[in-house]
């Protein structure tokens, strides 16, 4: 296609101050903000935006690199803006018109819950980086959803017993990825959101076999971080960890060799060198 035959995109949408008899599936314009309601605790956050995509969005604008001829924001029958709080924030700002559209889509409206309709919004932006880890897990816990809370709580316990500095290592995705015995996931740190909504996952979080999971890894946590301050502590759990799973090696015997053999005031930090030291330690395997 030439160029000289491209057209501008339309401006010139309907403007509207309500909701009242819209057409789904058009776009609208409007300058009644209030009536695009955030939904709430979209990326973790009550109000549903984050600050600082708002100010990048409020530079464009400012800076004539915004595009205003395009949907900025999504919402549900509910007028409850699914996509584009952070677009209608910086609009707002700026008193600038906001094009919206309405869906009707099952998965963004009744019978799902907000929570639900989260699940689903997270899910569609799963394509992007548009959700952190940090955003699905505190979006789960404003909710009260099960693997959230019982996160929430096991860290609290954690950092009681050893201390802060080994509670902040504790991840929500990490727990999860202990939870699950992921080897994969070790060193990934994103979960969706609905994971933290998993009331199985919650179960074995709860459960007195993870917490002694939990137990022997802050104390290898603890036991690095006080002998070997260079060493990255959880790569030591990321070594362990796989073959612990693989060959059901008792925790108990996998720290007590740990003390014995190999990371007392270890002079190679590098991490091949932790690598090869763990793997010494777990060849040991179950025998005192």
């Amino acid at each position: 296609m030439k160029s000289e035959n491209l057209k501008l995109s339309r401006t010139d949408f309907p403007i509207v101050n309500s909701l009242d008899n819209l057409e789904v599936g058009r776009i609208y314009q409007t300058t009644n903000y209030a009536m695009l309601k955030p939904l709430k605790y979209n990326r973790g956050n009550e109000d549903g935006y984050v600050p600082e995509r708002v100010a990048a969005i409020i530079k464009m604008i400012d800076a004539n690199e915004f595009m205003f001829g395009i949907i900025h924001v999504i919402v549900n029958l509910k007028g409850k803006a699914i996509d584009g709080n952070n677009r209608k924030r910086g609009l707002q700002e700026r008193k600038k018109p906001v094009n919206f559209i309405i869906t009707a889509e099952p998965r963004f409206n009744a019978p799902n819950t907000d929570s639900e309709i989260l699940n689903n919004v997270s899910e569609l932006n799963a394509i992007n980086s548009a959700w952190f880890d940090k955003d699905s897990y505190l979006s789960a816990l404003a909710f009260d959803e099960p693997t959230a809370l019982a996160i929430f709580n096991l860290k609290i316990e954690i950092g009681k017993t050893y201390g802060g500095i080994i509670e902040e290592m504790f991840t929500p995705s990490r727990i999860i990825v202990m939870a699950t015995e992921n080897k994969i996931g070790l060193s990934s740190q994103k979960q969706s959101r609905r994971t933290y909504c998993s009331k199985e996952i919650a179960e074995k979080i709860n459960s007195d076999d993870f917490k002694s999971v939990v137990s022997f890894t802050c104390n290898v946590l603890k036991f690095v971080s006080e002998t070997n301050p260079s060493i990255t502590p959880w790569y030591v759990i990321r070594q362990l960890m796989p073959d612990i799973w693989k060959y059901d090696l008792s925790l108990n015997v996998v720290l007590s060799n740990l003390k014995k053999r190999g990371f007392k005031k270890m002079d190679n930090t590098k991490m091949s060198g932790v690598k090869s030291r763990v793997q010494e330690i777990l060849k040991m395997g179950n025998v005192k």
